[in-house]
């Protein structure tokens, strides 16, 4: 049927098919944008007029799928080596298949011509950036080895938490230390100086020797890098002093939140690491909201620089941790038990959380027993790695099965209805 087109519509499309060898063409009565015609391969087809009289149509959809050049395999296949995986084939409709030794997997030719092409095996995806940290790492301590660190560091000024205490008598203001403050105390009389002026220089000298004594807490003060592996020459970034000692570092753009606010040091019994806390909260996820949960690269807590933090959620920060304290062995999670069964004992958790544990008897391994406590606590703690990796990351599509879109769900036959329920005959009720 042929109602609604011009004679040169039927024409061209005519041609068309006698050149391909395509019959029995007619307008789809169910959308009159297509046409339904029988290929020349023998395969029902059914295309939008206009597509029809393009010089690239070759029939159905299998007939026109296009294929790909030299050019594109080559590519394709470099592409996959270069990532760790072998080519199995190219289909007709551009889908790629290719393997690793963990399974078979498949993409789009598109996807595979990219540089940053990872593939769909997510072990050798965690495995490939394991290895790359590890030489980064290895690269970054032989750097360190070369390359000293040394700050330029200035004087301590801007402090809002200074120590001492200010009381007024009738006839002085006395400033007094405490004795663990290293004692000492001293008085402005109001009488020679005036109340507001004794006031003033009571205030003044409470500074300087909080400051002095190494007192005041929130001091601040200004560091430019001289030579460090890192941060380059002349990078500048603040110091923020806390207590015991401790210092935080932290960029220059945090200044101005910083000095508003009072910081102090925390460290929970079950956390070896100390943090900084502003209004009962971590500091470095205020200073950096962008992060779902804030990762120290290096480990410690004070340090707040950019090139210092990342983002830790899906456990990478719960995995980012140093040995404990009571460790021997010189490896996480591996332990040595004495006695009549000497033995090395590896312990790991698995991705449910549960504790698991390996051990390897002495007097059967030897001295091969704390390798092999070594390797099989790695194995599997690697082992937990991936599986969250994998849980982190999105979904991949892996099957080979085509999908068409044009193609509606099958409905449901009443024989399929009836089987899916049991279905009890009508008994008339005895009265």
């Amino acid at each position: 049927m042929t109602i609604g087109l011009s004679q040169k519509t039927i024409d061209n499309i005519n041609n068309v098919m006698d050149k391909l060898g395509c019959s029995n063409w007619e307008i789809d009565q169910k959308d009159k944008r297509y046409v339904t015609y029988t290929c020349h391969c023998g395969d029902n087809g059914r295309t939008l007029k206009q597509g029809i009289t393009r010089p690239t149509w070759n029939g159905c959809k299998n007939c026109s799928t296009k294929g790909c050049s030299d050019r594109v395999q080559e590519k394709v296949k470099s592409t996959l080596e270069n990532a760790g995986y072998e080519l199995i084939s190219i289909e007709k409709d551009r889908v790629v298949k290719y393997k690793c030794k963990h399974g078979e997997f498949s993409s789009y030719t598109s996807n595979c011509q990219k540089d940053n092409f990872e593939g769909g095996c997510q072990t050798c995806r965690y495995t490939k950036k394991k290895t790359e940290e590890r030489i980064e790492a290895i690269k970054l301590e032989e750097l360190q080895e070369i390359t000293p660190i040394i700050f330029d560091k200035g004087e301590w000024y801007d402090g809002n938490r200074h120590q001492g205490t200010i009381t007024e008598t009738p006839t002085h203001i006395k400033v007094i230390f405490k004795a663990s403050q290293g004692g000492n105390s001293k008085c402005f009389n109001i009488e020679h100086y005036g109340r507001e002026r004794a006031i003033n220089l009571a205030s003044n000298y409470k500074i300087r020797e909080s400051i002095k004594r190494k007192l005041s807490k929130n001091m601040i003060r200004d560091v430019t890098v001289v030579s460090h592996p890192i941060l380059t020459k002349g990078y500048k970034f603040k110091e923020l002093y806390l207590s015991d000692e401790k210092v935080m570092m932290f960029e220059n753009e945090h200044y101005t939140f910083i000095k508003q606010k009072s910081v102090y040091l925390s460290q929970s019994p079950k956390d070896k690491t100390t943090y900084a806390n502003v209004d009962k909260r971590r500091i470095h996820n205020l200073l950096f909201p962008e992060f779902k949960e804030v990762d120290h690269i290096d480990q410690n807590g004070l340090n707040n620089l950019r090139c210092n933090v990342r983002e830790g959620s899906n456990r990478i920060n719960a995995n980012n941790k140093s040995q404990q304290k009571n460790n021997s062995s010189g490896t996480k999670g591996v332990s040595f038990e004495d006695g009549p069964k000497a033995r090395w004992k590896c312990q790991w958790r698995d991705i449910d959380g549960k504790r698991q544990t390996k051990s390897f008897s002495v007097a059967k391994w030897g001295e091969e027993a704390y390798e092999q406590a070594c390797a099989w606590r790695h194995k599997y703690h690697k082992e937990k790695m991936d599986k969250l990796m994998e849980l982190a990351a999105k979904p991949i599509e892996t099957d080979d099965v085509e999908v068409e879109d044009d193609d509606d769900p099958l409905e449901e036959t009443d024989e399929e209805y009836k089987a899916r329920f049991v279905f009890v005959e009508d008994s008339e009720d005895e009265e």
